[in-house]
């Protein structure tokens, strides 16, 4: 049984009812939902049929003898929502969560004050909680209040913290984020932070140049379009009986029985077309690879990243199981080829749940330089933020094993131990390690993650063998040869302890890693 909202929302002189997704009736005034929202001024403009009619037609819902619209906002959304667009005082909106979910239903309703209200009160909250701030300002584009939060997350160090918004914006707009703290907010004017277009090239001198062509095609100015663009053959076929349009404006002509035996969800809209004509949102390279997929002729080749896991986003929207099983298999072919990108390899596998493939190419990606890597290109693909914290996480992780094997002896073999105790039979009455272990070790730490083929460095050996020329109690051909063994002992070791560090997969926002060391 519905309940009513509270005062203002229970007036007789309402003139309109909204039902929350709780069943809780708001009555408002047509006037001031007019007034205050683009999306009811439209709907509320169209002639309403009376009630004869619409008990005939089985029609909108009445209550009380009023025109009953059912939303899908919650009451205390709606609560907040309404109360900034009547003359009464605003709500307190004193949770980031109150501001998002508010911002988020003015946006839908296109409650130009409602909306502007509720980001004025999300960029209160910078100082206090400037990460979720920041995640929050790509999730809904706002330039400005993003920019505001970087400068607060640089000053507070907070860019590694783990915040549940990550899984809501696209991977580029964290890996930006981290790159203006990486760069100590020494960036261009014009670097963006919600939004990454290749043409700006915010990124030159700065880091590398990226080689891979834009997902999104941009389509020739109308003056220079004679006709409509038609696909190449096989779809330009004049007695197939489908006509699909793509993104930039690429006309396929399909047979329809193909489309109806690959794709449940073409099927459907076509049941739904008497023209025989559909509109789809990806562009034509993309829907080209899919139709081929489909078509009895040879399969494309399907070598680039960005491509392949764009065509994999359609083919699973449109439930094709056929090209979307070929997709995973090409993805997963990629596992060992040098020429794929890592952390590409690693994102796009992610974000289809390829455990494997992922968790490969993050180890790939341990030697990489992820600051300068192309992430910002995979916003198109609709890879998460939270996908590149995890991948940071598994470096860190990584990172820390190693310095654990360096700090702490207890893993040495007991042969190993004999040999490194005896090359240097200093005079004293417990065994001690040879006199170069500690200065070896030590120049072996210096950088922030050791690589293991370090340990075996031709300068390092070098510089620690002159350390033993020094040493009056050192026999230099057995300590010589006791640390090649141990630096090979030790290589082993710190590529062991790198490769016993699981890529973690959470996928659910209530469980939380712990934060960056």
């Amino acid at each position: 049984m519905p309940s009513e909202a509270g005062p203002p929302f229970s007036e007789p002189s309402a003139d309109i009812i909204l039902c929350s997704s709780d069943d809780v009736l708001f009555r408002l005034h047509r006037i001031i939902l007019s007034l205050a929202s683009d999306f009811f001024r439209d709907m509320l403009s169209l002639p309403q049929p009376s009630s004869r009619d619409d008990t005939a037609s089985g029609g909108d819902e009445e209550l009380d003898g009023l025109p009953l619209l059912r939303v899908e906002e919650p009451s205390d959304v709606l609560d907040r929502l309404f109360r900034l667009c009547y003359p009464v005082d605003d709500p307190a909106l004193d949770t980031i969560h109150a501001v998002r979910s508010t911002l988020e239903a003015a946006r839908k309703y296109q409650m130009a004050e409602a909306a502007n209200i509720a980001k004025n009160r999300l960029r209160s909250f910078t100082v206090n909680d400037p990460l979720r701030v920041y995640m929050l300002a790509c999730h809904f584009g706002l330039e400005d209040e993003a920019a505001a939060a970087a400068v607060e997350v640089y000053k507070q160090k907070v860019q590694h913290k783990y915040v549940e918004e990550l899984q809501d914006v696209p991977i580029g707009a964290y890996h930006r984020l981290l790159v203006y703290c990486d760069r100590r907010g020494r960036v261009p004017a014009r670097f963006k932070f919600t939004f990454f277009h290749r043409a700006l090239g915010w990124n030159d001198p700065m880091s590398t140049a990226y080689s891979t062509p834009a997902l999104t095609e941009v389509p020739l100015p109308p003056e220079e379009i004679s006709g409509p663009m038609i696909a190449s053959h096989p779809f330009d076929m004049q007695e197939a009986d489908v006509v699909v349009e793509t993104a930039d404006g690429v006309q396929f002509r399909v047979f329809k029985t193909i489309l109806q035996l690959a794709s449940p969800v073409l099927s459907s809209r076509l049941s739904s077309s008497s023209a025989g004509r559909l509109i789809v949102s990806e562009p034509s390279r993309i829907f080209t690879i899919l139709l081929e997929l489909c078509y009895p002729t040879a399969y494309p080749p399907l070598t680039d990243l960005y491509d392949i896991g764009a065509a994999l986003t359609s083919a699973e929207t449109y439930q094709m199981a056929g090209p979307a099983a070929t997709l995973r298999g090409a993805l997963a072919a990629r596992k060992d080829d040098p020429s794929a990108d890592p952390v590409v390899l690693y994102a796009v596998a992610s974000q289809f749940a390829m455990r494997d493939l992922a968790s490969a190419a993050a180890r790939r990606t341990l030697r990489t330089d992820l600051m300068k890597a192309p992430i910002s290109e995979l916003d198109a693909l609709g890879v998460s933020g939270v996908r590149l914290y995890w991948l940071l996480e598994y470096h860190r992780r990584c990172r820390a094993a190693v310095h654990r094997i360096l700090k702490n002896h207890d893993w040495l073999p007991a042969d190993m131990r004999a040999q490194l105790q005896s090359c240097c039979p200093r005079p004293y009455s417990l065994p001690e390690m040879p006199c170069w272990f500690d200065v070896y070790v030590a120049r072996l730490a210096e950088p922030s993650w050791p690589r293991p083929e370090a340990a075996m460095d031709e300068v390092l050996l070098k510089s620690v063998m002159e350390w033993q020329i020094r040493c009056m109690n050192c026999d230099p051909v057995q300590s010589t040869f006791t640390l090649l063994a141990f630096s090979r002992c030790l290589v082993e070791k710190m590529e062991n302890a790198e490769k016993a560090v699981q890529l973690e997969w959470y996928t659910s926002p209530q469980i939380s890693p712990s934060g960056a060391p």
